[in-house]
């Protein structure tokens, strides 16, 4: 299994999610949405900046964030998630 997830820094429901697929020994793509332009941090493998914008081009209704795909299956958000793994 495969994830993708789009996130935002200083978001509980984006750490609890990413938190869970590594518990889960789910991989994981993140797509970082960058709010305030990137800040230096040198980032992992897994992941990379990406803006609002690239995220709507990819789910134009998503109004919050995590947005997570499992297998290029839309998700939705953490709650989604828990019951999807649960």
């Amino acid at each position: 299994m495969k994830a993708v997830i789009y996130t935002k820094d200083n978001c509980i429901f984006c750490t609890r999610a990413k938190t869970l697929l590594n518990n889960m020994s789910i991989a994981y793509e993140e797509h970082i949405l960058d709010v305030h332009g990137r800040d230096g941090r040198v980032l992992t493998e897994n992941q990379q900046w990406s803006t609002k914008a690239d995220l709507l081009r990819v789910y134009p209704a998503a109004k919050t964030v995590p947005q997570i795909w499992l297998d290029d299956e839309h998700i939705g958000g953490y709650t989604e998630l828990v019951q999807k793994l649960g």
